[in-house]
């Protein structure tokens, strides 16, 4: 299942909002804005020979 799928199931209230679903679900969520951040810094860098 993809994150967006994830959200769209509404796992989280389907689970009662328990915490470990949640902390799973924030931490998802920062693992996915982590590796989008770094792509896009990645994309800014010039390589100079």
């Amino acid at each position: 299942m993809t994150y967006e799928e994830f959200e769209k199931e509404n796992v989280v209230a389907k689970r009662n909002f328990s915490w470990k679903v949640e902390s799973d679900a924030q931490e998802w969520e920062m693992a996915i804005d982590g590796i989008s951040t770094c792509l896009r810094k990645l994309g800014e860098v010039k390589i100079e020979y």
